[in-house]
């Protein structure tokens, strides 16, 4: 019973969408059968001392069924008429939950509701309430600071429905004709933001997935956009205008400083979905750029974290931070010369809000990073020790820093130990597509490298220069600055 979708539905539920909901099922508007009444009392009522299961010995499972039989027929006994009975009421219930959860999305969007209302108007024949109903929604929309997609769509949709309750009233003039025009106009607003929004998740997903989402008309609108200056002129056009061009791995400095700037100055015309995609979008290009050894963007990307979290939108919908997030900042702070700030305001401010599961190893992970940069190698070691291989890239990340912090040491051979059970991993990973493939040849390009390093006596100058070109000039090599400033130390 524990795992039918109406239980796991209901343990979604907020203690302030749970009280609604039991209000929901016993106004006999919805429902007038008493035994779904107590049926829902109890399981609202048992929910928070409901375990998710496995359950261990002596555990109580409140949901169990004959159980929940027992307090709603206590004269009875349970047997195969009793299963069907709980069968049925949850049933019964389960609708009841989904009537409420679409009244509850549908009660949360305002603009929809009062469209929907102008329509029951104008087929009910009260076209004047109806087009006074219709001016409200204008006069709401244009109160509105937000200017997306959905903003135009309910331009679009309040246009087009007004112009239909107008051709229904039998009211036709030249003033109709003109209307049709802002119909059109604004579907093409929100037609061409949608499509971008959708290009811009696309194209991001491609530096990470192998995605062959068809893109095929993304140009034409793209110069669509551009050459209409109408259109253009909209800041949610500009902002996915550059987000496409930075996602195409166009690096004009021009597309980007335009890009950031609007992201500043015009984020009140912005849903949070918006901004958090948006700020993705940038968080991940100056990354890119950054991963090409391009540092000139750190302080853009500082700024934008800064921003993310004053904003509010750094961590997810349900307040965790991604551990992915903690890392590259922490990464990027200690690229800044900030690693006070990290471990004195950052990481303890941030860790309540790192999902518990991946709590202790991302500390363990992001503390080995600092220990490292403050040249305390052997407390690096400690950190990484403690890290459960639970994700294929702190693994990575851990090895890189346990080898680095051997050659640092001076234990060579232990690093060359570490280097060989380093290529074993990657060898897994790849043959397991446990990471990009970008990743595996990064780390396969540092241990190369390293291990080069570390065989090529220091009397050899012109082995090492050689070397040094070499690691200068990869196109994929993690900390190649390490590298290169460990040979200019031989």
């Amino acid at each position: 019973m524990q795992n039918s979708k109406l239980l796991k539905i209901l343990q979604t539920l907020s203690d302030k969408e749970k009280k609604l909901f039991l209000k929901f099922v016993h106004s006999p508007f919805f429902n007038e059968n008493e035994q779904i009444c107590k049926f829902a009392n109890y399981l609202l009522a048992s929910a928070k001392h409901q375990k998710i299961k496995p359950y261990e010995e002596g555990e109580t499972n409140y949901w169990e069924k004959s159980r929940v039989f027992a307090a709603l027929y206590p004269d009875r006994k349970f047997d195969a008429k009793g299963d069907t009975d709980i069968r049925l009421l949850m049933s019964y219930l389960f609708r009841l939950l989904k009537k409420f959860l679409m009244y509850q999305s549908s009660f949360n969007n305002l603009i929809e509701n009062k469209l929907a209302f102008a329509e029951e108007l104008f087929k009910r024949n009260l076209g004047d309430f109806a087009l006074t109903e219709m001016t409200e929604i204008e006069n709401n929309l244009e109160q509105q600071k937000v200017r997306n997609h959905a903003f135009f769509q309910h331009k679009f949709l309040t246009q087009e429905r007004k112009g239909w309750g107008k051709t229904l009233m039998g009211i036709r003039s030249a003033k109709n004709s003109s209307d049709y025009g802002a119909v059109l106009e604004n579907l093409d607003i929100y037609y061409v933001l949608k499509k971008m929004d959708y290009y811009c998740i696309i194209l991001n997903e491609k530096q990470i997935f192998v995605n062959n989402s068809a893109t095929e008309m993304m140009q034409a609108i793209l110069d669509f956009v551009k050459n209409t200056p109408h259109i253009f002129a909209i800041p949610a056009v500009q902002m996915y205008y550059y987000a496409i061009q930075l996602l195409q791995s166009k690096g004009n400095s021009e597309y980007a400083t335009r890009f950031f700037d609007l992201l500043l100055t015009e984020k009140e015309k912005c849903s949070e979905l918006d901004l958090r995609n948006l700020h993705t979008y940038a968080r991940n290009y100056c990354i890119r750029r950054k991963n090409a050894g391009d540092h000139s963007v750190n302080n853009q990307l500082f700024n934008l974290y800064e921003a993310q979290l004053k904003l509010g939108i750094l961590h997810g919908a349900n307040g965790e931070i991604p551990v992915s997030t903690v890392k590259n900042i922490v990464t990027l702070g200690l690229q800044m010369q900030k690693s006070d700030w990290l471990e004195t305001v950052f990481l303890p401010e941030q860790t309540p809000y790192i999902l518990e599961e991946f709590r202790e190893n991302t500390l363990n992970y992001c503390y080995a990073q600092i220990s490292f940069e403050k040249k305390d190698y052997n407390k690096c070691l400690f950190f990484v020790k403690q890290n459960e291989k639970l994700d294929s890239f702190f693994d990575a990340g851990s090895r890189r820093l346990a080898v680095k912090s051997f050659y640092e040491l001076q234990e060579y051979e232990s690093a060359l130990n570490d280097l060989h059970t380093f290529r074993k991993f990657l060898y897994t990973c790849n043959k397991k597509k446990l990471l990009p493939e970008t990743t595996i040849r990064s780390n396969r390009s540092f241990c190369n490298f390293l291990e080069r390093l570390v065989l090529v006596p220091d009397f050899q100058k012109m082995r090492l220069q050689k070397l040094k070109e070499e690691i200068a000039q990869a196109p994929l090599c993690l900390d190649k600055e390490w590298l290169l400033e460990k040979i200019g130390a031989k």
